[in-house]
């Protein structure tokens, strides 16, 4: 259960969230992308509700789940293939991998990353 959460993410920062198993991590950021309905309150992306958001990957990049992107696959294939289907310029992938500290590792197949690597931001 969640209870009164409530935070700003800035522009062009990383925003994480810590906390233990069931400290409501995953949930928030379910509701902030409209995959849950909270009970009260609302979750605003630029002041509308996320599934209003008209070009929602060019708003919010985010990883619920590290196994989303195809094991055989490097990050920067995973990003590109994204970009490409969502008309996000090759240069916003390049500038996404640098600004998350990914460039080293861009060619790594995403099977090789620790859940601790999946990226929830930009």
């Amino acid at each position: 259960m969640l209870d009164n959460a409530s935070f700003t993410a800035e522009d062009d920062k990383v925003t994480g969230f810590l906390g233990s198993n069931g400290a409501g991590k995953s949930t928030t950021m379910r509701a902030a992308l409209g995959l849950a309905t909270p009970n009260a309150g609302r979750a605003l992306v630029d002041g509308v509700p996320f599934v209003k958001t008209p070009s929602p990957m060019t708003a919010v990049g985010a990883v619920l789940d590290a196994k989303s992107a195809h094991k055989g696959r490097s990050a920067y294939t995973h990003l590109r293939g994204l970009a490409l289907t969502n008309g996000i310029p090759r240069s916003r992938v390049d500038e996404v991998i640098e600004f998350t500290g990914l460039a080293s590792v861009e060619k790594r197949n995403a099977g090789a990353f620790s859940p601790g690597r999946a990226v929830r931001c930009c």
